[in-house]
C-alpha cells in the first residue's frame, strides 16, 4: 500500500523562500502552474514577474536552479497577503499560517502589535511570491507531509533597513523558538538562514531532523544569492512516497528487480509485512478483554487477536493479548487497546506473514447459503473451509451434528472447486 507524498527539505545549509522554491521548482513543480497560482493573489496581479536559471555555487559547482523575482511592492495594511480561490484550501492554510508566524515575529521584534507592525519584510513582493509559490509547488508536487533537516545557527553581521544587525536577525533569532538548529558549516558566516525561509519550514514541517523512511522520486536543488568559499549556498528537496518504518527493519522490494524475478519464477504463497502487538493484563475483567477483542476484529482491521493464559509476578494469573495487524491500521488499534484495557504500554514485532492465495465459493446446503474458502498451492487446493457461523447457524436450527454439516459441505463444494 503506498504511502502519502511526502518533502524533505535538506536546509543544513541554509534556507531561504527563492532557495525553496527553485529547489521545488527543480524537482519538477511547473512553473506556469505557480505561475497561474500566484495571478490568483487579491492585489499583486501585474506586480510581480517570477523567472528561474540554472547556477552552480560552491567549490565543487553544485547546479541549482535560481528563482528570480522582480519588482518589489509594500502593503498599506497589516496583515498576511490572502489568497483568492484560485488556491487549494490546503495551500491557502498553509500560506496564511507562514504569514502569521512571520507577522508575529516582526512584531515582537518591534515591541508593537499586529495592527501597527510595518511589514518590511511581509509586504515585499518577493517575500510573497517565494512564498506562497513555494506552497503551491509542493501543492501541485501532490504533497502533504513535510519534513525537514535541523537548520544552521551562524554568526556575523547583516545589514537591513535597521542598520547593520547581528545573525541571527531579531525576527529569524525570535523565529527559531521551538526550532532545532545546528551549528552552521564550516567558515560560513552570514544570514544563512532568513525569515522568510524559517517561516515556510516552522510553519510546514511537522518534523526535524533525520527524514523518515520514504522512497525519493523526485530531487531538487534551489540555489541561494550569495556564494561561501567552503560550501555550497543551497537547499536540496527530496519528494517521495512514505513508507512503513517498520517494513525497513528487514528489507524493501526493489520493484523493478522483483518483477523481472516474478516473470521467471512463479511463487506459490504470497509474503506482507504484519506487526503482532502484545500486552499482559493482570488487573483487568475477563469480560472486558473478550469485549476488546471483539471490537478489534470487527471494527479496527485486526487479522487475528488471541490470548495465552500467563503467571505474573506476585503469583498472579493474568492474560497475554496479542493482536496481528498491517502497519496501517496501528493508530486505531493502539488507541483501542489503550482506551479499553488497563495496560500502560505494549510490545511490537515487525514480521512477514506468508500465506497461500484464497477463493471463496457459495454452496446451497441444508437449505441455505453456505460460504466455502478454497486455499491454493499453485494451482492445487490443498484447504477447504466452510464458514464456521453459516455451519453452525444451520447444525443448531436443524438439531444436525456440526461435523456432519461441515463434511456435507465440503462435498458439495468440491464440482465448483474442479472448476476454479
Amino acid at each position: 500500500m503506498s504511502g502519502p507524498t511526502i518533502a524533505f527539505i535538506d536546509c543544513s545549509a541554509g534556507i531561504a523562500g527563492d532557495m525553496l522554491l527553485g529547489a521545488l521548482i527543480d524537482a519538477g513543480a511547473p512553473l506556469d502552474e505557480i505561475k497561474r497560482g500566484l495571478e490568483s493573489l487579491h492585489g499583486i496581479k501585474g506586480e510581480w514577474e517570477l523567472t528561474t536559471n540554472r547556477v552552480w555555487k560552491g567549490p565543487g559547482s553544485i547546479a541549482g536552479t535560481k528563482a528570480n523575482v522582480g519588482s518589489i511592492y509594500q502593503h498599506k495594511e497589516a496583515g498576511a497577503p490572502t489568497p483568492k480561490s484560485g488556491l487549494s484550501d490546503w495551500a491557502k492554510e498553509k500560506s496564511v499560517a507562514v504569514f502569521t508566524l512571520l507577522a508575529q515575529a516582526e512584531a515582537h521584534t518591534h515591541g508593537t502589535s499586529l495592527e501597527e507592525i510595518h511589514f518590511h519584510e511581509v509586504g515585499a513582493i518577493d517575500s510573497i511570491v517565494d512564498t506562497i509559490g513555494s506552497v503551491i509547488a509542493l501543492d501541485l508536487l501532490g504533497v502533504r507531509e513535510v519534513h525537514a533537516s535541523f537548520l544552521p545557527f551562524s554568526s556575523g553581521t547583516v545589514k537591513c533597513m535597521h542598520g547593520v544587525l547581528p545573525v541571527p536577525p531579531p525576527a529569524t533569532f525570535r523565529l527559531m523558538i521551538g526550532v532545532p538548529v545546528c551549528p552552521a558549516p564550516k567558515g560560513a558566516k552570514g544570514e544563512l538562514v532568513t525569515p522568510t525561509g524559517i517561516s515556510l519550514v516552522k510553519a510546514l514541517a511537522s518534523t526535524f531532523g533525520e527524514p523518515p523512511a520514504f522512497i525519493p522520486t523526485h530531487t531538487g536543488v534551489g540555489a541561494g544569492t550569495r556564494d561561501f568559499p567552503e560550501h555550497a549556498n543551497i537547499v536540496r528537496v527530496a519528494i517521495g512516497t512514505k513508507i512503513d518504518p517498520m517494513a525497513t527493519e528487514k528489507s524493501y522490494v526493489n520493484p523493478a528487480v522483483a518483477l523481472r524475478s516474478a516473470e521467471s519464477t512463479s511463487c506459490p504463497f504470497t509474503t506482507e509485512k504484519v506487526v503482532v502487538l502484545e500486552t499482559n493484563l493482570d488487573d483487568l475483567n475477563p469480560q472486558v478483554i473478550g469485549y476488546v477483542s471483539e471490537r478489534l476484529l470487527s471494527e479496527h482491521h485486526a487479522l487475528d487477536v488471541w490470548k495465552q493464559p500467563i503467571q505474573m509476578k506476585k503469583n498472579r494469573p493474568g492474560v497475554c493479548l496479542s493482536v496481528l495487524y498491517r502497519a496501517e491500521h496501528e493508530r486505531e488499534i493502539l488507541e483501542t487497546i489503550f482506551r479499553e484495557t488497563s495496560t500502560l504500554g505494549v510490545r511490537r514485532n515487525a514480521m512477514d506473514r506468508v500465506f497461500l492465495s484464497r477463493k471463496f465459493v457459495s454452496v446451497s446446503a441444508f437449505g441455505r447459503s453456505v460460504d466455502v474458502k478454497v486455499a491454493f498451492l499453485s494451482n492445487e487446493a490443498v484447504n477447504v473451509h466452510p464458514e464456521f457461523e453459516h455451519c453452525k447457524a444451520i447444525a443448531v436450527e436443524q438439531n444436525i451434528p456440526l461435523i456432519q454439516v461441515i463434511d456435507e459441505v465440503k462435498a458439495l463444494a468440491l464440482p465448483q472447486i474442479k472448476m476454479l
